[in-house]
């Protein structure tokens, strides 16, 4: 699988402090190996979104199976991460 990272999450990670950025990206870098370990749900309520959680942090994120492609859409803390 490939990971991508749109705009948004761009300027979401930029606003984080460098050591949980830096576990953010390492984990967005490790789901090209396979997303059957990682702490992945589908969103209720939602038709093509699915979340990470890195600590206490939260990626919201698309999964193209067919083109096998993940796209990082949002990236913020828990509490604010669903709103």
């Amino acid at each position: 699988m490939r990971v991508l990272i749109s705009r948004q999450a761009e300027k979401d990670l930029k606003k984080i402090e460098a050591a949980m950025r830096k576990r953010i990206v390492m984990e967005l870098l490790d789901l090209e190996n396979g997303i059957d370990s990682k702490d992945i749900k589908k969103l209720k309520g939602e038709l093509d979104r699915w979340r990470l959680r890195v600590g206490d942090y939260r990626v919201v994120m698309t999964i193209d199976q067919g083109r096998l492609i993940i796209i990082a859409l949002h990236i913020a803390h828990r509490r604010e991460a669903y709103r």
